[in-house]
């Protein structure tokens, strides 16, 4: 076999020429390389498996001697004439007639496994695969998608075959939502560190749902839908599903929350609880009980900073699932209404999909039993803290720190009014409902029996529970 060598090694080195030749193509463009290998293997399949070309070199393999004379130096500067051009013919010329008929199926076997070699390195070359590869479906057809590594890009790679860019996909292209194309850019330009297969799981996703005439534009983008259940003191939950920027407008704590009372007495020896959202009122939550938990300042920073953060980044721009879910502490009232552990989850919401989802996990410490000897100044408070902590009707409430705050003793020319006492709180406030401190007032005999009621309720919390007081 000693003769084959030549040719042989003419084999290898063409096939190198070919691979070198199509991977530098492929750098400027991967069509171009495909096409150079494709005539590559081309070449080989025609000279391995040409019945054209076996039958005429079996033929002339029977004219003996006289041919193989003339097989050495005219041959060999036949080769050298073909080489540069005709990858078939550089075989032909460069390895005698005889030894084609007996070496045929070794060199047939040899060229597949340059074939294989040469093909291994371009494909490893064009596919520098930057992510594994995703299925989605568009119809009743199977795709794939991933990332690859190009010149001055990366490229997201479409496939239901031979990959080639997503963008040459006409029909795709043209039907893509603007989020999906959005997606398709930053995944372009994104450094390879941030190119991953969840984001390319992303665009399938939204090709799917576009597909099924389920996508959706910044137009046409769902309204935030919020549900709430549980009961406070044992398990509570709020899901915004899904969460984007049309929706309800949320708003601060309106209301009080079960412990809340607990809390204000807290705050008087050590400011540190707040009355926090679930869902935070820029994410349409609104202040009201079910939506509200005594949290400590610290716990309320966490969530402010971390899934809140996250959420308000954005749901402007995408559709989002949100979902609080609160377990409390164990024990008698008012303790066992502090959240023990608050779990939140964030994620992305894609043909009804939940995807890249973040999960927070806040725990909160058993705050104490009881507070002694706390109090409170009418003169130092506000309506919320009136009707939350001592259970004094709002209107009352709110007309309790008008009369202080208009008609009371001023403290320096610019001070807020206080009241000297119960007794001068208990004698404004009665000139205020018989209509004598203000002459545009006209309450009725019914407003001023409801101010006795709402004072009995205010005189307990003073003298009785000792609380509350006006100093």
């Amino acid at each position: 076999m000693k003769p084959l060598e030549g040719p042989v090694n003419s084999v290898g080195g063409m096939i190198e020429q070919v691979t070198d030749q199509a991977t530098g193509v492929v750098d400027n463009a991967e069509q171009s390389a495909m096409s150079s290998m494709g005539n590559g293997s081309k070449l080989l399949s025609g000279f391995a498996g040409s019945s054209g070309s076996q039958s005429g070199q079996a033929g002339n393999a029977g004219d003996g001697k006289g041919q193989e004379k003339n097989s050495g130096k005219g041959g060999q500067e036949g080769g050298k004439s073909q080489g540069g051009g005709d990858f078939l013919g550089l075989l032909k010329s460069g390895v005698h007639t005889r030894l084609m008929t007996f070496g045929l199926m070794n060199i047939k076997r040899l060229g597949a496994k340059v074939i294989a070699a040469g093909a291994a390195k371009v494909t490893g070359v064009i596919k520098k695969m930057l992510t594994p590869k995703v299925k989605f479906r568009l119809g009743a057809e199977e795709h794939e998608l991933w990332v690859e590594k190009g010149k001055n890009r990366n490229v997201v790679m479409m496939a239901s075959g031979d990959g080639s860019d997503i963008h040459m996909h006409e029909e795709v292209d043209k039907q893509m939502s603007k989020d999906v194309k959005s997606e398709v850019r930053e995944l372009e330009q994104s450094p390879e560190s941030k190119v991953t297969q969840s984001r390319v799981q992303k665009v399938a996703y939204g090709l799917e749902a576009g597909s099924k005439g389920e996508g959706k534009d910044r137009d046409e983008v769902p309204e935030t839908l919020i549900e709430h259940g549980g009961i406070a003191g044992t398990q509570m939950w709020v899901e915004a599903n899904p969460l984007t920027e049309k929706g309800p407008v949320g708003f601060p704590p309106k209301e009080s929350c079960p412990g809340w009372g607990h809390a204000q007495d807290l705050n008087k020896v050590q400011d540190s609880w707040v009355k926090g959202h679930l869902l935070n009122h820029h994410l349409h939550g609104p202040g009201v009980a079910w939506n509200l938990v005594p949290l400590n300042k610290k716990n309320n920073s966490a969530m402010a900073v971390g899934p809140e953060e996250l959420a308000k980044s954005m749901f402007k721009e995408k559709v989002l699932y949100y979902r609080a879910d609160v377990l409390f502490h164990s024990g008698k009232e008012p303790v066992m209404y502090f959240p023990k552990t608050i779990t939140i989850s964030v994620g992305e919401k894609i043909n009804n999909k939940i995807i890249n989802k973040k999960t927070y996990s806040l725990d909160q410490e058993k705050p104490p039993e009881s507070v002694e000897n706390v109090t409170y100044n009418i003169n130092e408070i506000g309506r919320e803290f009136l009707r939350d902590k001592f259970g004094i009707p709002e209107i009352f409430a709110k007309e309790i720190i008008y009369v202080r705050d208009k008609y009371g003793r001023k403290a320096g020319e610019n001070g807020k009014g206080r009241f000297d006492n119960f007794y001068h709180l208990q004698d404004l406030m009665d000139k205020y409902y018989t209509n004598k401190l203000d002459t545009n007032t006209k309450f009725t005999e019914d407003k001023l029996n409801s101010f006795d009621n709402n004072l009995i309720i205010l005189e307990q919390n003073i003298l009785k529970n000792k609380k509350l007081e006006v100093k």
